[in-house]
């Protein structure tokens, strides 16, 4: 499923992804991965990747609750993080990394890659912290508060993924402004 751009959307001329993940809580190093998911937008358009991971643990039923995956997904999930490590880092080396809270969801990657012996550093953009740039007199950062604030269509594909926020002509300059690093802190956006 492919989100609806408006006509005024024009993709970037490097791919980009946006990225989302579930875990089994908050805590580095302690908290395992259970989803991870992928949008890939670029000049051959938009691709969307998911795959559920076992965490090699149980997931705590407030996590479960809130995102929806149980230990019964997982259980059979086809992969563990360690088997999708070079498949990901394909998916994403040389892009521009783009999620909500781009701390939580870089930060177990790069952890978990790290865990594998392999470095992951892409360039980052928080969507948290744009919007905290961009509208600095809102009180309201979360995706929800900008989907409500821009009057966009959520996209149905991963279920908290930033790509709502891009899909303007407004989030297409932003995006090509950041790729060619006119800007040397987020608040210049």
């Amino acid at each position: 499923m492919h989100p609806d751009f408006s006509s005024s959307f024009v993709p970037p001329s490097e791919p980009i992804v946006f990225v989302d993940l579930e875990t089994t809580g908050g805590t580095f190093g302690v908290d395992r991965i259970t989803e991870i998911g992928i949008v890939e937008v670029g000049p051959q358009g938009v691709s969307q990747w998911t795959s559920l991971v076992n965490p090699q643990k149980p997931i705590p039923a407030f996590i479960q609750q809130l995102t929806g995956i149980t230990d019964a997904m997982v259980r059979d999930a086809p992969t563990t993080f360690e088997e999708l490590a070079s498949n990901l880092l394909e998916r994403m080396n040389g892009r521009l990394f783009i999620a909500h809270n781009a701390h939580f969801d870089h930060g177990f990657l790069k952890g978990k890659f790290k865990r594998v012996g392999v470095r992951f550093a892409p360039d980052v953009l928080c969507t948290v912290q744009l919007s905290r740039a961009m509208y600095p007199a809102e009180s309201r950062h979360g995706l929800d508060a900008l989907v409500d604030r821009h009057a966009l269509a959520p996209w149905r594909g991963i279920a908290r993924s930033p790509m709502p926020i891009f899909s303007g002509s407004s989030g297409s300059t932003c995006i090509a402004r950041i790729r060619r690093r006119s800007c040397k802190h987020i608040s210049s956006v």
